[in-house]
């Protein structure tokens, strides 16, 4: 019946929700923290903050039917999901190495943006081809609460870190 990645009711795939505990930071996380870290490390008026957050949630809009469709035509989707968050890094680093030009940071954001138009797709698919049809539904729900558990580790971690003081090298 299933290989040994598969899961059962209660033995989900770890892997899985580990992949989805970072990506819910990821999709869902970084607009806020951006918009705050343009506003204080560079003091962008809201318009541009607005533009910038805006150029991710373009791309991905553009970018989502195109990305589904190659994700089910390809055997490559692990791959695209580690290139995926390769990306992210890259962009998240290039708006943090930066010194403020607004085309790297609009750049960085449709590149994210880009990304995050794969990932769902890409979960999805890989979800569904370790479980299973049985278990999909099971582990899909369980792929989502470690998302949202992530969201929430990461909103904590980063009160944390700016309470501390530790966010304050990243914003001048």
């Amino acid at each position: 019946m299933a290989s040994s990645t598969s899961t059962s009711k209660h033995n989900h795939n770890k892997a899985l929700l580990g992949t989805n505990f970072f990506a819910g930071e990821v999709v869902q996380g970084l607009g806020p923290y951006l918009a705050i870290y343009l506003l204080s490390a560079y003091h962008w008026k809201p318009g541009g903050i607005g533009m910038a957050l805006a150029a991710g949630s373009i791309a991905t809009v553009i970018v989502q039917a195109p990305a589904g469709a190659i994700i089910d035509a390809t055997t490559w989707k692990r791959a695209i999901l580690a290139m995926c968050a390769v990306l992210i890094a890259a962009a998240a680093s290039v708006i943090v190495l930066t010194k403020d030009p607004p085309w790297a940071i609009y750049s960085a954001q449709t590149a994210i943006g880009i990304a995050c138009a794969f990932l769902a797709p890409a979960i999805a698919a890989v979800t569904l081809g370790l479980v299973g049809p049985k278990l999909f539904t099971s582990q899909t729900s369980a792929n989502q609460a470690w998302n949202h558990a992530g969201n929430v580790f990461g909103a904590a971690w980063a009160r944390r870190s700016r309470s501390t003081g530790s966010l304050k090298a990243c914003s001048g």
